[in-house]
């Protein structure tokens, strides 16, 4: 089954307002804040283990916590394992990712 695509970096109104992700900062709550005080930006989340989400280590999958006030949501993911990646993707996409950054 093809997949539908939500969100497009060429479609993004220009020019792009980015929230980077910060390490113990960006948070659900913070991307709210930022998205309520600026709703054109697009935030993206932490650095998240590929691997974390494989194991369903609980403080990896608290980074995915989000709300629909910070769409699009966009996960950032690390790793090095490719098959780890695949059920990564997998997972975030079930739950509601409009976009993933891979990092290997």
């Amino acid at each position: 089954m093809p997949r539908k695509k939500i969100f497009s970096w060429d479609k993004a109104k220009k020019p792009m307002l980015l929230l980077a992700p910060m390490a113990g900062y960006t948070d659900s709550a913070f991307r709210q804040i930022v998205k309520k005080l600026a709703p054109e930006t697009i935030c993206i989340t932490e650095l998240i283990s590929a691997d974390g989400i494989k194991y369903k280590g609980e403080k990896t999958l608290e980074f995915l916590d989000h709300t629909e006030s910070e769409k699009p949501f966009i996960v950032q993911l690390f790793g090095k394992r490719p098959a780890f990646f695949r059920e990564a993707i997998e997972s975030v996409e079930k739950m509601g990712a409009d976009g993933i950054d891979i990092n290997m």
